[in-house]
């Protein structure tokens, strides 16, 4: 056999075991396989003072949103905010804002809550997927004064097992904390602000017919009982798709067995000619 055609029928045989197990699904559309459904919820039965905020759903690159404040919605009406992402950059987003400047005669408190939750699932048979969201949050939280306290807590559970969270505490008479899964961290002493902002990548393969669930969980809470002191906090979420692919089908090893035999009968061959020569 001429080498030139041996080179050709090997590469031939190569591209026909390997290529359909390693070809991207989409570009910009998620694609028929995958569905990415849920919404969030503003907790009217937590929320109270004063405090503004809102949730937004991307679908498509359009955004929808609905504002909130206190503990009711007072724009876009729709709470929970429920949609279905169709592409890459769509997502779920929620960010809160609010104070509390009372005296020792009228404390002033303040609460606030959102719930994400959706489910990520594969409806093909066959073929498995690997799925990458973005987390991208910036969680703060702020007291002054002889008696106030801010408490802000986040946490992401997938299928009910705790993932990502962050807790960060600004008290004037307890002392400051932060935890996040990462550790535990000095925050300074007694008061002033802490934060904790970050950027996660969540990474998850699907198999044939699964389906994951996520629940993203904020609450907030805080107040000020003495005079001339106050709380606060400022914190935004933003949850979306990074990309979605077919898993990667490794080369099983008797390929390369197959490959590396053919390499080798080139090489017989060609030293055969030499000789012969």
């Amino acid at each position: 056999m001429n080498k030139y055609n041996l080179i050709q029928s090997m590469t031939f045989l190569l591209a026909l075991v390997v290529l359909p197990g390693s070809q991207f699904v989409n570009a910009t559309p998620i694609g028929p396989n995958i569905s990415i459904s849920g919404g969030t919820s503003f907790d009217t039965g937590f929320s109270f003072g004063d405090t503004t905020g809102g949730m937004t759903n991307t679908v498509g690159g359009a955004a929808t949103m609905t504002e909130v404040a206190d503990d009711a919605v007072t724009n876009g009406g729709a709470n929970p905010l429920n949609s279905s992402l169709t592409h890459t950059g769509d997502g779920y987003s929620f960010y809160g804002s609010g104070s509390a400047a009372g005296t020792e005669a009228n404390p002033d408190e303040f609460a606030m809550g959102f719930d994400n939750a959706f489910t990520v699932s594969n409806s093909s048979t066959t073929s498995a997927y690997d799925v990458v969201l973005k987390l991208v949050y910036s969680n703060s939280v702020d007291s002054s004064g002889d008696d106030a306290y801010a408490v802000s807590e986040f946490t992401v559970d997938q299928d009910g097992e705790e993932n990502i969270f962050s807790y960060i505490v600004s008290d004037t008479v307890n002392g400051n904390e932060k935890e996040n899964e990462k550790g535990v961290f000095p925050a300074g002493s007694f008061g002033g602000p802490v934060s904790d902002s970050r950027t996660e990548f969540i990474s998850i393969t699907l198999t044939a017919s699964e389906s994951i669930d996520f629940d993203l969980i904020w609450t907030l809470e805080g107040g000020n009982f003495a005079d001339g002191g106050s709380a606060a906090f400022n914190s935004s979420f933003d949850l979306s798709v990074e990309s979605v692919t077919t898993t990667v089908v490794p080369i099983p090893g008797a390929l390369i067995l197959f490959g590396s035999g053919l390499f080798g009968l080139l090489g017989l061959t060609r030293k055969r000619k030499t000789i012969v020569a």
